[in-house]
């Protein structure tokens, strides 16, 4: 009947109507909204007063669900349809790669731009679509005119064909004097490095990769090859329960570990290189555990339970509920589990006291939608626990009271999500912390929090390795590519440190390299030369002294029951004992390589476990966290 009066515009108010109609009018009006009303409380409205309320987030966020009705309340309340992320992707993008179909037809016709690239991957939405195999999509952006474009930044994007080709006849004239030049010599290990890895070498392994997150266990022989099948220097082994990449720490005869029991029994982890950015979908209430073992007969101690609780943040499809590995002294030890909490126990297992640090979402840093759990261990120094905590909001490093959990000192953090732990060392009779990140590597007072130099030069963005202190230089490496560098950073450093673009060294940078960095295992430095492993088993020597590389080689993984050489994959981080480095695969396979200058691959062992977790040596046996055992190996 309305639509039958579109010429009378209010018809309340046209006098020609008689009082019937007039009547009539209200009769329909007030029936309609009695109709009606019960709808708009049931049903969400988008009112003028939410429009005004919207932000281009909110844009980004109903794209990726693909909520076609709240993409179009958000474009017609004025925002715009291209509206970009820090990395400059749009709604499109992020429809496209979910296969939001009807979301992605109507921003073509708000008229999204079809050949957006971000600033990162350097992708189009077709090339996103394309990598999701969203056929239908894939179609629609060809007939607007989409290209595929799908490309990492290039490590010359910064710099015109002019340069790169300067750069290039230069690097060719270097390589032609360098051919002139003797091969280069390196001397075995010396005496004082020999004496320096002895300090850092224990029977106790109080945190991540022991003393200084060195890694080093000089003086205690664990074996460098074992036989499972025939139970050759297989001391003892035990199941775990939960799913955990927490890395045994040892104090005394006391080992520790953490855990985390899903509801729905989902205890699976996908191993491999791989460049998925999932989570894993299990929403179902954790029991986080603490557990503490024997390290002579593996027989567990004690098991704790912290809490039960739903986890806040979900884990990536290689990651766990419980990474970050427990920082222990001769009195207590210190369990986080991210945004579940700060526990502290002593070694009898009786809690002291807990600390819930708020929501830590640790994810993808391009797409916060992907969440993929929290990593970085904690630190102990003297009555303070330090932790680092860099998130998708609000990042930082505290100090917490050992005595009963009392905020002591925090300092905030300019950081996206990173996964490294904080290290600590001393200089010139001051304590201080080192911390990677992406978007400074920064000195911290141990007591007071209070940052004594930052390097805000060119680093990953995505920051996994922990760093640490060998031959008074902060080791800081990463290896997301393109940026994938090894910083030598001196252990005087003090306020704004600086490298000028082409140099390698400065005035508190000892030496570095643009690439070379790995991506999830952490360094070694052992002996007077610095090891890499990349995650597909590349293993690269540096000389500490001039940051030469000394050697590059690939890893050889044992055969396979068909007599081919098995691939490896690595996560874990490297260790080193008496002249031997130990680098664990996730198949299970453990290389020995021989320290030094000549590479040398002596041993492949064979473990029936999936490993993600750095291994600890204590008293001649190497302990070994695989996915469900624990193992140790010697006599």
């Amino acid at each position: 009947w309305l639509g039958s009066n579109r010429s009378q515009t209010n018809p309340f108010k046209n006098r020609h109507l008689s009082m019937q109609n007039q009547y009539a009018l209200v009769v329909v009006a007030l029936f309609s909204l009695s109709v009606f009303s019960s709808d708009f409380l049931t049903t969400p409205a988008f009112s003028q007063e939410q429009a005004e309320d919207y932000k281009p987030a909110d844009l980004w966020q109903a794209a990726k669900s693909g909520d076609l009705e709240k993409v179009e309340a958000i474009l017609d309340s004025g925002i715009e349809v291209d509206a970009k992320t820090r990395y400059e992707a749009t709604a499109l993008s992020y429809a496209c790669e979910r296969g939001h179909t009807e979301v992605v037809k109507l921003l073509l016709e708000r008229g999204a731009e079809v050949n957006n690239k971000d600033t990162f991957y350097f992708a189009t939405p077709l090339a996103w679509a394309s990598m999701g195999n969203h056929k239908e999509i894939v179609e629609l952006l060809k007939e607007k005119g989409g290209e595929s474009n799908f490309g990492r930044r290039s490590t010359e994007s910064s710099r015109n064909k002019t340069d790169s080709k300067n750069k290039k006849a230069d690097k060719s004239k270097s390589d032609e004097a360098e051919a002139d030049q003797p091969e280069p010599t390196f001397p075995p290990t010396s005496a004082e490095s020999r004496l320096e890895d002895l300090k850092v070498s224990s029977a106790n392994w109080p945190q991540f990769r022991g003393t200084g997150s060195r890694g080093v266990a000089d003086g205690q022989a664990p074996p460098v090859t074992w036989d499972l099948e025939n139970q050759e220097n297989i001391a003892w082994k035990i199941e775990l329960p939960g799913l955990g990449h927490s890395c045994p720490s040892i104090w005394g005869d006391k080992l520790f570990l953490t855990s985390a029991i899903s509801g729905t029994d989902n205890d699976s982890i996908q191993i491999g290189n791989y460049g998925s950015v999932d989570s894993v979908d299990d929403e179902s209430e954790h029991e986080f555990l603490v557990l503490c073992v024997d390290k002579n007969s593996g027989d567990i101690l004690w098991q704790k339970t912290a809490c039960k609780k739903v986890p806040q943040v979900k884990r990536h499809l290689k990651s766990t509920h419980a990474n970050p590995t427990v920082a222990c002294n001769d009195e207590l030890l210190i369990a986080f589990f991210g945004s579940e909490g700060l526990y502290c126990y002593d070694h009898s297992g009786e809690l002291k006291w807990e600390k819930d640090l708020g929501f830590l979402d640790s994810g993808w840093f391009y797409d916060t939608e992907y969440q993929w759990g929290f990593a970085a261990s904690p630190v102990i120094y003297e009555n303070l626990v330090i932790v680092q905590c860099d998130i998708q909001s609000g990042s930082f490093i505290a100090a917490y009271n050992l005595a009963d959990g009392e905020e002591v000192w925090r300092t905030k953090r300019d950081e996206i999500p990173g996964w490294s732990s904080p290290v600590l060392y001393e200089f010139d009779g001051r304590t201080m912390v080192a911390t990677n990140g992406t978007k400074g590597i920064r000195g911290y007072d141990a007591r007071t929090g209070e940052e004594v130099w930052s390097f805000t030069a060119e680093n990953s963005e995505i920051v996994t390795p922990t760093p640490f202190v060998a031959q008074n230089k902060i080791f800081v490496t990463a290896g997301y590519s393109p940026i994938m560098p090894i910083y030598a950073i001196s252990t005087d450093a003090q306020g704004e440190l600086n490298l000028d673009e082409g140099q390698s060294t400065s005035n508190y940078i000892a030496w570095s390299h643009r690439r070379g960095g790995p991506y999830m295992p952490s360094p070694i430095a052992y002996g007077d030369y610095f090891y890499v492993c990349s995650n597909i088993g590349v293993m690269s020597c540096y000389q500490i002294s001039t940051g030469k590389r000394v050697y590059q080689k690939r890893l050889k993984g044992g055969l396979n029951d068909e007599g081919k050489t098995r691939p490896l994959s690595f996560v874990a981080s490297p260790l080193a004992a008496d002249g031997h480095i130990f680098l664990p695969s996730e198949n299970g396979q453990i290389v020995v390589v021989k320290s030094g200058p000549e590479f040398e691959q002596i041993y492949v062992n064979q473990t029936d476990m999936k490993i993600l977790s750095s291994p600890a040596i204590s008293e001649g046996k190497l302990y070994l966290r695989g996915q469900k055992y624990l193992m140790a190996i010697g006599q």
